[in-house]
């Protein structure tokens, strides 16, 4: 009988106040909505050497990079905005790399807000550091409102992956981020925009999956189709 296909869920470092160790781990919503989509999860803190890499390769079918901190701007040649948040060079130089093998190696890959940005950069593109200041104020891009709201619309490419997997050209979505993709990475394609024109989603053609999209979809996916379409899909091609 064929496994269920194995994820590699990247997880973030976070310090507990009165505890001198930190905590790593991942929030139950993307745990949940993997294993609900037919996928074993495995946890990868972001803080092995890169050289751990080939191994992790090796035993995972397909890579979720999830949301989070913002991402230094060294890495894509830019010195600080002075809106720019709280940063992890440790972080930013494991996933970079995670990205950058997946693109080579036709890994399935998943970007999730800050993933999407992390795949950007990965493939040699930049970001805008603050969208208030330098894009648009016209859309709310870091809700306050719980995440299991929708809070802005999309619109898809209709030649797009995306638009294959929610079958429509327009979404509803979640909205956790202030700073989004300028320069576009090579290879990537732009999958979806919001009204403002900040980009929503990004995807490789002609690959297993390789995909990241702006918003939070692990926090709809008990209530929306399209999220967990998307899930299901992502699992599916690792499975492959």
């Amino acid at each position: 009988m064929k496994r269920s296909p194995i994820i590699g869920l990247i997880s973030y470092s976070k310090n507990i106040p009165g505890y001198s160790e930190g905590f790593i781990g991942n929030l139950d919503s993307y745990i949940y909505a993997l294993q609900a989509s037919g996928a074993i999860v495995v946890q990868i803190p972001a803080l092995q050497d890169t050289a751990a890499l080939q191994t992790i390769f090796t035993i995972t079918d397909g890579i979720l990079l999830q949301g989070g901190s913002d991402i230094d701007p060294k890495y894509y040649h830019e010195l600080p905005h002075e809106k720019l948040g709280p940063i992890s060079s440790e972080r930013d130089v494991f996933e970079i790399a995670v990205a950058q093998m997946a693109i080579q190696n036709d890994k399935p890959l998943f970007g999730i807000c800050r993933g999407l940005q992390v795949l950007n950069v990965a493939a040699g593109g930049t970001l805008y550091q603050d969208i208030p200041s330098q894009i648009s104020k016209d859309i709310n891009h870091n809700q306050k409102e719980d995440g299991s709201n929708v809070t802005h619309s999309i619109r898809i490419d209709s030649q797009s992956r995306l638009a294959q997997i929610f079958q429509s050209e327009t979404a509803q979505v979640n909205s956790f981020h202030h700073q989004s993709i300028n320069k576009l990475g090579e290879g990537l394609v732009v999958s979806a925009r919001a009204a403002d024109d900040v980009i929503e989603a990004v995807e490789i053609p002609n690959r297993r999956f390789i995909l990241a999209i702006q918003s939070h979809p692990e926090r709809l996916f008990k209530t929306n189709e399209q999220s967990r379409q998307l899930f299901l899909e992502f699992v599916a091609a690792a499975g492959r």
